[in-house]
This record gives C-alpha cells, sequence and structure tokens, in this order.
C-alpha cells in the first residue's frame, strides 16, 4: 500500500507541476512521412520508466509548430504490455506532412511522468523533490479512516507540506529551475 501511495504521489506530482522534461533532438524528418517513433530516444534507462504525459512543444527549424498540427500516439503490444515494449509517436495531421526530407530538423520537449511498473525515479527528481514525495505520502496514508494509523493532524500537516512543495515547483517552473521566490515590483505613483 505504501508503494503503490509514493508512486501515486509522484506522479500526480510531476503531472501537475509538469517538472520533469525531456527533449528529443535532431528527428530527420522523411518527405511524405506522417509518423515517427520516439521509442529509442526517450528509453535509455530501464530503471526508472518514464511516460510521457504530454507534448510540451514541437518545433522544426527552430520554428514552434501549433498544436493542432501534430498529435502524441501511445500505443503497447497486446502480446507484452510490459513498459519497455511501449511506444510512443508524434504523428503529423495530414494537412502538415513534411513534403520534403530534412536532416536534424525535428525537436520534441515531452512532459514526463514514471511508469506505475517503475523501480525508481531519476536521481535529479528524487533529490530535488523526494521529502516531497513522503509528504505527500504520509498525508495521504495518514488521511485512511478506519485504520491504525489514521492521525488527522499529521494527515493536515504532511498534506500542507506536499502541497507547499507543489507551489514551490510551480514557482520554480516559472522562474527557468532557479530556487526563487516571485516578486511583483508595485508601480510607485
Amino acid at each position: 500500500m505504501v508503494t503503490l501511495t509514493l508512486k501515486r504521489i509522484a506522479r500526480d506530482f510531476l503531472a501537475a507541476t509538469e517538472i520533469w522534461e525531456h527533449t528529443i533532438e535532431d528527428i530527420d524528418l522523411v518527405e511524405d512521412q506522417a509518423v515517427y517513433g520516439l521509442l529509442t530516444a526517450l528509453f535509455s534507462a530501464p530503471t526508472y520508466e518514464p511516460v510521457v504525459h504530454r507534448i510540451l512543444s514541437v518545433t522544426v527549424n527552430d520554428a514552434t509548430i501549433p498544436l493542432r498540427q501534430y498529435k502524441l500516439n501511445a500505443t503497447t503490444d497486446p502480446v507484452d504490455p510490459a513498459p519497455l515494449v511501449s511506444k510512443y509517436e508524434i504523428e503529423w495531421e495530414e494537412d502538415y506532412i513534411p513534403s520534403e526530407d530534412d536532416t536534424d530538423a525535428m525537436d520534441v520537449e515531452l512532459v514526463l511522468v514514471p511508469d506505475w511498473n517503475s523501480e525508481s525515479i531519476t536521481t535529479a527528481i528524487m533529490t530535488r523533490w523526494g521529502e516531497a514525495f513522503v509528504a505527500g505520502t504520509v498525508g495521504s496514508l495518514a488521511g485512511i479512516r478506519r485504520k491504525p494509523w489514521f492521525n488527522p493532524e499529521l494527515h493536515v500537516n504532511k498534506s500542507y507540506d506536499y502541497a507547499a512543495a507543489k507551489t514551490s515547483a510551480f514557482r520554480e517552473k516559472i522562474v527557468k529551475g532557479q530556487n526563487a521566490d516571485l516578486q511583483m515590483k508595485i508601480p510607485q505613483w
């Protein structure tokens, strides 16, 4: 129960804050090809198998491509639905399929969350946000009524710590990874 709660909290935190980003660079575009696999570039470390939460941006030759021109496909092999068999593809809408070959033209920026079957999360994420994951897990478990570990005070305190960490993650994402407070300057009249 603890492990599943920890995984749920970590997935929730990373999905809500979108702080686990990964960029796949220099994808070759092929004339009249609509689908481009993201599998090889993404899954290099099987111990923390990520799942693509969403596409943050796609650029072709440094030009940002509007969301309506592509979509993310996630497919799983029905014979062996293990995480390493998962496949992610970016698919161009019919009117936007590349009309000529272009080497190293496309970059895809992704938001990741850990798979339910993951054994761990990247060291950088755990180092920075591990305490938040633990606070969320303890807060969640302490709030389960009719269990011997039910503790409303601990539930409130740890849930507050978890929410504060989420807020801090949002703030850091806005100021591009800097551990800083947002400040507003009030104009002088």
